[in-house]
């Protein structure tokens, strides 16, 4: 069962938009009608730094037309302390949506990122994914002409953390 998260704009005197979870679509005459149950904005995660949203128990049912976009809100699997497995690879067509909708709806600020932090970034987790795999790889050794390289040591992976 998929769940689609929308934006549905409110046609009353004071206007505005709300974000709701749809239970099903349905079809009178010629007109397209949606039931939907409204969510609350909640707090940001301190994990993820994304906006929650919770179910309420309000439900109404939507003229489709009043659907401004679509959402894709995640489940909080850090919460939810869920196990990674294999799965089989499920194809949904993607749809489009409004990057800005999602900024609004979220009123999250969006810090802009400049070349220099994204350099320092990388190197820092290029150094860090070092680490980790010297501690967790074996150490191997491959020929290369005459001589025989340690491929886990510090010549071949820079003590910089760049690869030579």
């Amino acid at each position: 069962m998929f769940l689609f998260y929308v934006i549905v704009k409110v046609n009353t005197a004071r206007s505005g938009k709300y974000v709701a979870q749809v239970n099903s679509v349905w079809k009178s005459g010629a007109s397209f009608f949606a039931h939907v149950t409204r969510l609350q904005q909640s707090k940001i995660n301190d994990f993820y730094m994304m906006r929650e949203f919770t179910k309420t128990s309000t439900t109404c049912s939507i003229k489709v037309k009043d659907i401004v976009a679509t959402l894709n809100l995640q489940h909080n699997c850090h919460d939810g302390k869920c196990t990674i497995e294999k799965t089989k690879v499920t194809r949904v067509e993607r749809q489009e949506t409004d990057v800005e909708e999602h900024r609004q709806m979220a009123n999250l600020s969006v810090i802009e990122i400049d070349t220099e932090d994204i350099v320092t970034a990388m190197a820092k987790g290029h150094l860090k994914w070092k680490s980790h795999c010297q501690k967790t790889m074996p150490r191997k050794k491959k020929r290369v002409g005459k001589k025989m390289v340690d491929m886990s040591s510090d010549e071949e992976w820079g003590s910089s953390g760049e690869i030579n």
